[in-house]
């Protein structure tokens, strides 16, 4: 089974500040072997701490973090980013 991923692309018009944002699901064929380690250094934080991470992968290896606090999660609007996407 190939991994599944999610391709968001978002835009803004320089004219009048308009934000444009579609996205689109796609599968990967193959399966890929590629070593990712992510540590954290704190568990929990409160606001205005800091937290530091560190990501290891194999070379030419992209990887991208999302970071959210969890304030944002409490205020659902029905557009939210969730862990399922």
């Amino acid at each position: 089974m190939a991994p599944k991923s999610r391709l968001i692309a978002y835009a803004v018009r320089s004219g009048n500040q308009e934000i444009l944002v579609d996205a689109t699901d796609f599968k990967v064929d193959g399966l890929f072997r590629n070593n990712v380690t992510l540590t954290i250094d704190k568990s929990s934080v409160e606001p205005g701490e800091s937290v530091s991470f560190k990501v290891s992968a194999d070379p030419e290896s992209y990887v991208g973090l999302l970071v959210l606090d969890q304030s944002v999660l409490l205020q659902k609007s029905g557009n939210d980013i969730t862990p399922q996407l």
